[in-house]
């Protein structure tokens, strides 16, 4: 008896599956393959059969094909081997460090003002276009904020002299801004290749601008002014795109933005105008870690 039944059983199982699965593939000569499609890359598409040999994965060479069709759409979409000729967009935030101490006009009297200035939030944007599964080129663009505000500081002695024997108050607010093209190179981490490993190489444009303002509590006088450098950056960069769907994924990367500014420029507005040049130079290398999405374009 259980010599006929486990028979009928495997039977009765497989042509359940048959009359369920809705997946084909049809062939420039005309044949028509039911199966079960399990993934598809840039040269063939790979299906299983229902039955004794369900766990034996044949493929089809893409070129050999003329249509085919999935249920499970999953299947077809989220593959990384379609990055071919993509363009990527996305943005990302998270926390940066500058690696340096950001100084001053004023020299060391402010250093819990530009410790502060330090660390903060920061914001990214990319737009690539990806002209090979793994090759890419495109610009990237990154934003920082911070402020900072200090008070009751004791000036005693100022080199290029602003204030001497005073008491001052101070609040700042930088900004700096990196643009620039890029290099990317995406690797399949995963054996459906819905995760991949993206590193990007960038050089570019860095702008750095202060605005601070100093109350004189001595004099009861208070100045306003802006610091500004211009110099170049280069960009390591290293992240995971894990795909939630086709045409979007979500991104945790890390990078090193190493700048320099040579000079920078003060400009003077309140009391009086006062435009000049300070020759000190500033590190502005930064580590940055955060999280953003993806968007994909084929």
């Amino acid at each position: 008896m259980k010599k006929i039944l486990i028979p009928f059983l495997f039977i009765l199982f497989s042509s359940k599956m048959w009359g369920q699965t809705k997946d084909f593939i049809v062939l420039k000569n005309g044949d028509t393959i039911q199966c079960i499609i399990s993934k598809i890359d840039d040269k063939f598409i790979y299906y299983y059969k229902p039955g004794p040999d369900i766990k034996k994965v044949k493929k089809v060479p893409l070129e050999a094909s003329q249509k085919y069709f999935s249920e499970d759409k999953e299947k077809l979409q989220i593959q990384f081997n379609e990055m071919s000729k993509v363009v990527r967009f996305g943005f990302s935030t998270g926390y940066s460090k500058t690696v340096a101490p950001i100084g001053g006009l004023l020299g060391n009297y402010f250093t819990n003002n530009y410790e502060v200035l330090r660390s903060g939030i920061y914001y990214s944007g990319i737009l690539s276009y990806q002209w090979s599964k793994y090759i890419g080129v495109g610009v990237d663009y990154s934003y920082y904020n911070r402020s900072s505000n200090d008070y009751a500081v004791v000036v005693n002695q100022v080199r290029d002299t602003l204030f001497v024997d005073n008491v001052i108050d101070i609040s700042s607010e930088i900004h700096i801004h990196n643009v620039g093209p890029h290099f990317s190179l995406a690797i399949p981490l995963s054996s459906n290749e819905r995760v991949a490993w993206v590193n990007r190489v960038g050089v570019g444009y860095q702008y750095y601008q202060n605005d601070f303002q100093l109350f004189d509590a001595k004099n009861a006088s208070t100045t306003k002014g802006t610091e500004s450098g211009r110099g170049y950056y280069f960009l390591l960069s290293s992240g995971i795109d894990i795909m939630l769907s086709k045409y979007l994924a979500f991104n945790v990367e890390t990078n090193y933005l190493h700048g320099d500014i040579t000079k920078t420029e003060y400009s003077i507005e309140q009391p009086s105008r006062n435009d000049f040049e300070n020759n000190r130079p500033l590190n502005l290398s930064r580590f940055n870690i955060g999280i953003g999405i993806r968007f994909y374009f084929y």
